[in-house]
C-alpha cells in the first residue's frame, strides 16, 4: 500500500480491472468472491476424494487473497479515475514475485522436493492427517 500510495479507504473504491469501463465490482468484493470461491471448491474436493487429497487452506487462503496484491502497484489514481500506472511497466506476475522477494520469500526450485503433506481440515473443522501418497493442493 505504501510503495502504490494507497491508504486504506482507497480500497473499495479501487475497481478489480480496468478493462471493464464503469465496473461496480470493487477489487475488495472480487477478491471476496475468489476467496469464497476457493473454500468452496476445497470442500467439494474433500468430499469428493476424501483422504486421497489434502488441502493446506493457509496456503489456498493466503493465494486467494494475495492473487490480485499486483493491482496496488498497476493502478493509479489520475483525475479522481483508476488507470494503469506508468511507474509499473511489469507484467502482473512479474510484480508479485517482485513484491514476494521483497519480502524474503523465494520460489523452490522445481528439484526441490515437494513439501510434506500437512493437515487437511475437512468442512466443520474436522483434521485428518494425510499420508505421504496423498497430494496437497
Amino acid at each position: 500500500m505504501k510503495r502504490g500510495n494507497w491508504e486504506i479507504r482507497d480500497l473499495p473504491e479501487m475497481p478489480f480491472t480496468l478493462l471493464i469501463q464503469k465496473t461496480d465490482v470493487s477489487l475488495i468484493q472480487h477478491t471476496r468472491a475468489v476467496t469464497r470461491t476457493a473454500l468452496k471448491i476445497a470442500e467439494v474436493l474433500i468430499k469428493e476424494y476424501g483422504k486421497r487429497v489434502a488441502i493446506n487452506r493457509d496456503h489456498l487462503l493466503a493465494g486467494a487473497i494475495l492473487h490480485d496484491v499486483g493491482k496496488l502497484f498497476e493502478y493509479r489514481r489520475e483525475a479522481g479515475k483508476f488507470v494503469k500506472s506508468r511507474r509499473e511497466s511489469s507484467s502482473a506476475p512479474d510484480l508479485r514475485a517482485a513484491f514476494a522477494a521483497e519480502r524474503g520469500l523465494r520460489p523452490r526450485s522445481s528439484t526441490s522436493s515437494p513439501p510434506t503433506p500437512r493437515r487437511a481440515t475437512a468442512p466443520g473443522g474436522r483434521s485428518k492427517r494425510s499420508s505421504s501418497t496423498t497430494p496437497t493442493l
